[in-house]
């Protein structure tokens, strides 16, 4: 029965702790989604409030980009970079021809000869124009790459949606400066027309799935929220341009999950180190209730016992009384007595078990405490058994401080008191002696004594003395009478008047001591 509430109690204890754990790793958890949730919301806030108002020349720099996917603003730096280099072209040739018209009017007279080569040099003149061409060619060329690049520049490395985890550096709660969170900008016109804002973002989102994360956030109820679609948080703002739009990828706010993995084993070490604890402390708090019902079922064992020996004796003297019916009571006396002292016996013993399961607070109700002068009680006793002690041999002597008085019930403490003289008289040995002292300790306590002569309780009994039924040596006992219930209704006694008994034995003192404390009257 034991075993099984130890169970109940181990079971009933890990289910929980298990709740409490539960209830307190999720609340963590929680805390935990809810704090970085509101961390990306004041990014996206943060982001937009940059982006709200930028300068001509940031617009100017900004990457154009269609539904269609086109790229018409690409075509038209490249025609404006041609327009450039063929101005840059004509000033070159003007310049060219006023300085071949000077140097040919100063060579003129000086060399006629040379004239005649001037018409050579006329038909060289094709030759800057196709070096003119090139040149506008590769000047349209480095336009283009050189807008190519700042496009490039503009648009961020990292990808965000979908919730693509592997490209983004997980962000760390903490202050402004130590987070790092992702985030693509965008602004959409009502044309249709939406452009990657790529000076204030620090992350991109694929064509195809910006399309529908501008579609699913345009149409969104409120002004922020999560597009469970495509794994993305958003914040929108409209301004005199169009529609501000700022994402951040899901997972920024997804650590929860591997911080619920991580407590998941931290709990399930708590409840091992919890088991193996609970373990030892339910055997350490059931241990009493053990022993007690270890004391109960002795003590059970051993009131059937002492019960059965009276019963049987009573019952055969039935059998031989009734196996006489024409016997005159004169006759069968010697039956009838026998039968009437087992009885007295049993009624005895079933007045000792009572009175040893009868509760503190019902023997308190029953027999209220009054002061009592100790000393005349004791010396009464004493009275009582000179006879006693005179026909066992024994010398009975006492010594007994006067006007020693103590709060308890008179007919308790004559209980316990005949009991210990009794029992000292009982086991003295042959020519022995019993002495009777009482004095005071300490001023506080009334200290009774009572020692005898003897062969002292041997050590390993000396613990169970005052257990009920219990007798140091069966065979030295026997036919001594009693039934091993008087020391523990003496030690029941004692508690209830707030006081105790302990007992003193060895070979080397003169017999064994029963010591009774006892606090005194103020």
């Amino acid at each position: 029965m034991l075993k099984r509430l130890r169970l109940r109690f181990i079971f009933l204890n890990m289910v929980l702790a298990a709740v409490v754990l539960t209830a307190a790793f999720g609340a963590i958890c929680y805390i935990d989604y809810q704090s970085r949730v509101h961390d990306l919301y004041e990014e996206l806030t943060f982001t937009l409030n940059q982006a709200q108002s930028p300068t001509a020349s940031q617009i100017e720099q900004l990457f154009p980009l269609r539904k269609s996917g086109s790229d018409a603003n690409g075509a038209d730096a490249i025609a404006a970079a041609d327009e450039n280099l063929a101005d840059t072209a004509n000033a070159e040739n003007a310049a060219s021809g006023e300085a071949a018209n000077a140097n040919s009017a100063e060579t003129q007279p000086e060399n006629q000869t040379e004239a005649a080569q001037v018409p050579d040099a006329q038909q060289q003149e094709p030759a800057p124009e196709s070096t003119s061409a090139s040149a506008a060619s590769s000047a349209a060329g480095s336009a283009q790459d050189q807008q190519t690049q700042q496009n490039q520049q503009n648009q961020p490395n990292t990808t965000i949606g979908e919730n693509s985890q592997s490209q983004i550096s997980m962000p760390e709660i903490g202050t402004r400066d130590e987070m790092i969170i992702p985030i693509a900008v965008y602004l959409v016109k009502s044309d249709g027309v939406y452009t990657a804002l790529g000076d204030y973002a620090s992350a991109s989102i694929s064509h195809s799935l910006l399309l529908q994360a501008n579609a699913e956030a345009l149409a969104y109820p409120e002004n922020s929220g999560l597009l469970e679609d495509v794994g993305l948080y958003f914040e929108r703002r409209e301004t005199s341009n169009g529609t501000l739009i700022a994402y951040a990828d899901e997972s920024n706010v997804d650590t929860w999950k591997s911080l619920a993995w991580t407590l998941v084993g931290v709990g399930i070490a708590v409840l091992l180190a919890f088991l193996v604890i609970n373990i030892f402390f339910s055997w350490w708090a059931l241990r009493p209730a053990q022993k007690a019902w270890d004391q109960q079922t002795q003590f059970v064992a051993d009131a059937s016992h002492e019960l059965k020996t009276p019963l049987t004796v009573i019952l055969a003297n039935m059998a031989i009384v009734k196996s006489q019916p024409d016997a005159t009571a004169a006759e069968q006396s010697q039956w009838i007595e026998s039968t009437q002292t087992e009885a007295k016996r049993m009624q005895q013993l079933v007045n000792d078990m009572l009175d040893l399961a009868r509760p503190e607070n019902a023997t308190r109700a029953e027999m209220p405490h009054v002061p009592t002068d100790l000393t005349d009680l004791v010396e009464t006793e004493v009275l009582q058994f000179e006879s006693v002690a005179f026909e066992r041999g024994v010398v009975l002597e006492s010594e007994l401080t006067p006007n020693t008085h103590v709060l308890g019930n008179p007919a308790r403490l004559q209980r316990m008191v005949s009991t210990l003289i009794d029992n000292a008289c009982k086991y003295a040995n042959e020519n022995g002696s019993v002495n009777v002292t009482l004095s005071t300790a300490r001023g506080k306590d009334a200290k009774l004594t009572v020692r005898n002569t003897g062969a002292p309780i041997p050590s390993e009994d000396l613990p169970h003395v005052f257990d009920r039924f219990y007798r140091a040596d069966k065979a030295r006992t026997s036919g001594k009478g009693g039934y091993g219930l008087g020391l523990a209704i003496a030690q029941e006694i004692a508690h209830e008047h707030g006081g105790d008994i302990t007992v003193e034995s060895s070979e080397g003192s003169s017999g064994t001591a029963f010591i009774v404390k006892l606090p005194l009257v103020d």
